[in-house]
């Protein structure tokens, strides 16, 4: 700090240094204003940096949202999140199956219960597809004594 006030003074005093006291004001006030300038400056940057990250998060986020199309009549199984209180890793989220009725533009869906018929609005996101009568193949099994190791 001294060292630029010098510097500023270096600047603006004559030769001869007798009217430093009077500069003195001057150039305090303008140290003031060259910090408050660089401040200005940094606070500056720091907002644009903020306002591009932030745009490139969202940008992100937004490729990330799985774009599905459901169409009416098919089968979808709904997100249930109602089991948050009873954590089970090996229970599902998912409920059983629900027919599309009707797909509306933003993502909202009619969907409709299957065994009561009872039609509920949900958000397209929390839904996925249902696939009917998908076949596994045959499912080999190791039994874990009859292993033999070779040394």
């Amino acid at each position: 700090m001294s060292l630029e006030i010098k510097a500023i003074l270096e600047n603006t005093v004559n030769p001869d240094r007798k009217d430093w006291s009077g500069r003195l004001e001057d150039a305090l006030w303008a140290y003031r204003t060259m910090k408050q300038v660089c401040n200005d400056e940094i606070l500056n940057n720091a907002y644009k940096n903020a306002a591009i990250y932030k745009a490139k998060t969202q940008a992100w986020h937004d490729n990330m949202i799985s774009r599905k199309t459901f169409e009416v009549g098919q089968k979808v199984l709904p997100f249930q999140n109602r089991h948050r209180h009873f954590s089970g890793k090996l229970r599902s989220r998912w409920m059983r199956p629900y027919e599309v009725v009707k797909v509306f533009t933003y993502g909202a869906i009619d969907i409709k219960c299957l065994n009561i018929g009872k039609v509920l609005k949900v958000n397209g996101q929390r839904l996925k597809l249902y696939h009917v009568g998908v076949e596994v193949g045959e499912v080999e099994t190791l039994h874990l004594i009859d292993l033999v190791y070779d040394n």
